[in-house]
């Protein structure tokens, strides 16, 4: 559907692509991967017909509908959002739509998907803030159902809620689309062929992420072995050439073999991938009981924020809070760091309990007139660090030595919040209350990050709306609501699978109203949460055995011994998987 031949393109004298040639199909799913610099925004430009080439073509077959949502916001519009969403499909409507009615209920049903309250889709479209705004465009393309989208960072200001709810909706379509999303969760989940800009000239890749990265690894492999079988060869030619040269009757030997050498390509290495090791300072000792938190409320404007919150946080527990935008989840983290005071309630820290606080908004917190050296070297707490265990840090966190003299000033988002974590790590407390620490990272920082935190041996609060980072680092988590705390012991998966058995065999979530405020918060003991977690393991193990012995059924004969045996087991785990539920379901329902 979409041919690229030949696509040149520098910017200065660099070259961003180079005879790149590729094809996507109208059902591709197709991840658009690379370091930060190398084209992948642009390359989606290029598609959409929003950037000039040098030479080569890009070709759109069949007359198809291409959508373009970008990563800058430019939506000024004074209509009420849902009115705005409808009118942007109006040119499409009648081939698209039954009735205007069926349009309006296609697009109040995206734009709710997207987290927009009834308040929302009433109100000007330039009221909005931008995160807001970026979902209106969002819905405003979607609602278009064309045949082919380019994505540019859809998922950037979508919570964690509003991310499953679009994930869903992706896996659903019927469209192809070509994604550039710095989540390993989407494109694992979503994409069959992963299209890397790690050269100029680009190379695609069949399967998801982390297929594209075990056959990165192979392909790597192989370049270093074809490289160092070709310096060997060039060595002993070499030396033969000296030998040669020596000799009058094979002079012109050794010529031809050195012009052969000159003509000779070279394969260029891989760049190695080095191991790093985060050498984290060691914290300071504290009680089991780190923070408990209770009948806590929170108000803005005489307006309640949230209200009788009450839950507990324990040594090394590294604990989630999942809520859409606008429930409180930064409210929350600034009044445990004492940042804010609460309306009602209070927050206890257990013995020798010290927190650090990291801040969503880092630009707020840096001082842009001082280098990154400065600004973490004059930043410890009056904790004495030598240079070099200042510069290992910073090294860590993917900062060269000419990166550490840049001004805060000049930094990325996702620069600053890399200074920012460093800053966080180096203060040894033992309790951190992180905002948003994923926000602006691309995939390698977000690596480097979860490996410092996994590290750290102390206990952890934490917003991300990153799902592969909450799912790797939680140990439990929190699902905040106006009124209430509910733990869900295990990763970002098991709440999920959680929510899903409350819902098909507890006739459905509780909804929380205005007019029935009740608390709603579940203390599970510390014995309990083991427990439900190895109940969490054994159904997880037997749903993954049944959809193995379920394949593989089908590769055997009725009747063969093969087949009988699988078949056996599968009846085996039919008896056994209810039980389980069952047990999982008493725990649940003592809470």
């Amino acid at each position: 559907m979409i041919h690229i031949t030949n696509l040149c393109l520098a910017f200065g004298t660099r070259p961003i692509f180079d005879e790149l040639t590729v094809t996507f199909q109208q059902d591709d799913r197709v991840g658009l991967v690379g370091r930060n610099g190398y084209g992948k925004s642009t390359l989606l430009k290029v598609i959409a017909k929003q950037q000039d080439i040098e030479s080569g073509t890009v070709t759109i077959i069949g007359g198809k509908r291409i959508a373009y949502l970008s990563q800058e916001i430019v939506l000024n519009a004074e209509k009420p959002v849902l009115e705005h969403v409808v009118d942007g499909a109006q040119e499409y409507a009648e081939i698209l739509y039954s009735s205007h009615a069926e349009l309006r209920g296609h697009a109040d049903k995206i734009l709710r998907g997207l987290g927009l309250s009834e308040k929302l889709l009433t109100a000007p479209v330039n009221t909005l803030s931008g995160g807001w705004k970026m979902r209106v465009l969002l819905a405003q393309l979607l609602v278009q159902k064309a045949d082919f989208y380019l994505f540019d960072e859809p998922t950037n200001h979508l919570d964690i809620v509003a991310k499953d709810w679009f994930m869903h909706f992706l896996k659903r379509a019927d469209f192809g689309f070509l994604l550039v999303c710095h989540e390993k969760y989407f494109l694992n989940k979503l994409c069959t062929k992963i299209f890397a800009l790690d050269t100029p000239a680009g190379k695609l890749y069949q399967g998801n992420y982390d297929a594209y990265c075990q056959r990165y690894e192979s392909d790597a492999l192989a370049l270093e072995a074809a490289y160092v079988q070709q310096q060997k060869m060039i060595k002993q030619k070499k030396e033969t050439i000296a030998r040669f040269g020596a000799s009058a009757s094979r002079a012109s030997q050794a010529q031809s073999m050195k012009k052969e050498l000159e003509k000779l390509e070279l394969v260029v290495p891989p760049t190695k991938k080095a191991t790093v090791h985060i050498p984290l300072p060691p914290i300071k000792p504290c009680g089991n009981n780190v923070l408990t938190v209770k009948n806590l409320s929170a108000r803005y404007d005489a307006h309640d924020i949230f209200s009788g919150l009450e839950f507990s946080l324990t040594r090394s527990e590294k604990i989630a809070l999942v809520a859409p935008n606008g429930v409180g989840k930064t409210t929350l983290l600034h009044t445990i760091a004492g940042a804010l005071k609460p309306h009602t309630g209070s927050v206890e820290f257990g013995n020798q309990v010290t927190t650090t606080l990291f801040y969503q908004e880092q630009s707020l917190i840096l001082n842009p007139n001082l280098t990154i050296w400065e600004e973490v070297s004059q930043n410890t707490s009056g904790i004495v660090y030598t240079d070099a265990q200042i510069r290992t840090m910073l090294g860590c966190f993917l900062f060269s030595n000419d990166d550490i003299h840049k001004k805060i000033a000049v930094l990325s988002g996702g620069e600053k919040s890399r200074v920012g974590m460093i800053k966080v790590l180096l203060q040894q407390t033992n309790v951190l209350l992180l905002d948003e620490p994923t926000n602006h990272l691309d995939i390698p920082s977000k690596d480097i990050l979860l490996k410092a935190l996994k590290q750290y041996t102390g206990s952890i609060l934490f917003v991300s709306h990153d799902h592969d980072f909450v799912n790797q680092l939680a140990t439990s988590i929190i699902e905040l609501t106006p009124y209430s705390a509910l733990l869900y012991p295990g990763n970002y998966d098991s709440y999920l699978q959680q929510k899903e058995y409350q819902s098909r065999h507890m006739n459905g979530p509780q909804q929380e109203t205005s007019a029935t405020p009740a608390p709603a918060t579940r203390v599970i003991s510390f014995f309990e949460q083991k427990q439900i977690r190895k109940l969490e393991q054994a159904i997880d193990r037997l749903t993954k055995e049944r959809i193995k012995l379920t394949a593989e059924l089908e590769q055997f004969t009725y009747g063969t011994p093969e087949f009988k045996t699988r078949y056996d087991r599968l009846q085996k785990i039919d008896q056994e998987e209810p039980k389980l539920l069952q047990q999982w379901d008493e725990y649940q329902s003592k809470h």
